[in-house]
């Protein structure tokens, strides 16, 4: 019984089995150009989490464009280093999309007394991250002022 059971699947599988496509050598990736992403950034959770609430971040992340032999063109932008605003909490530095005290590993959890501050205070954070943001935008005009250079020569 168990024998004939595994034979009709077999066979019942092999009906199944469609023809199987090579991808398009066309639409395979030709040129990878990496860069910067400098600006604001809006999340909103569009999953079944009721409690997440909308990020907007000021951002300072890695990209990186992939463009196709056909033309299309694939843009992926990382995390990187964010100013995070939520409402109802205090805002935030955010490195590779975790609180900046977590990933320096500045926080530690669990070994504090509860009314003992420890690290960088909440404004000092604030101004942390805004210094990023102005140093990051300063080197890009920077950079486009040079290539402006550039071009009218």
């Amino acid at each position: 019984m168990a024998m004939r059971s595994i034979l009709s699947a077999i066979t019942m599988s092999a009906l199944m089995v469609g023809e199987a496509h090579a991808a398009d050598w066309q639409n395979q990736g030709a040129e990878v150009r990496t860069g910067a992403f400098v600006g604001a950034r809006l999340k909103l959770s569009l999953g079944d989490r009721a409690d997440a609430k909308p990020h907007a971040q000021l951002a300072l992340a890695p990209s990186r464009s992939s463009i196709s032999n056909g033309g299309f063109i694939r843009t992926r932008i990382g995390e990187g280093a964010a100013f995070d605003l939520q409402p109802g909490s205090k805002p935030a530095l955010m490195i590779a999309g975790m609180r900046a005290e977590s990933a320096l590993g500045l926080r530690s959890e669990g070994q504090a007394r509860p009314g003992r501050k420890l690290g960088v205070s909440s404004s000092g954070w604030v101004a942390i991250g805004l210094g990023v943001v102005v140093l990051a935008g300063g080197l890009y005009f920077l950079h486009l002022v040079d290539e402006a250079d550039k071009a009218s020569d």
